[in-house]
């Protein structure tokens, strides 16, 4: 189980209706909902990071010009090679 933290936020007071609201509906409390919340939008910041970042070294617009030529030759060797 995780450790877990007590911390106080402000949020707008018909935010916080919508949120207990929907908690009720799903049979959780206001913590758990709001923890599952920010896991999600975490994990599809993160997601998103990376795709913008692969996004970026394929487009060959990445200041890493050099690393990236050498991976694309090496794949290509190793593509001539399988053929």
């Amino acid at each position: 189980m995780a450790i877990t933290t007590k911390t106080a936020i402000s949020v707008p007071k018909e935010l916080l209706e919508r949120c207990d609201s929907f908690a009720d509906s799903q049979g959780v409390s206001r913590s758990a909902l709001l923890v599952q919340a920010l896991e999600e939008f975490l994990n599809r910041r993160d997601a998103q990071q990376i795709a913008e970042k692969l996004k970026e070294v394929y487009s060959g617009d990445s200041g890493s010009g050099d690393v990236v030529r050498q991976m694309r030759r090496l794949q290509l060797n190793l593509v001539k090679g399988q053929w």
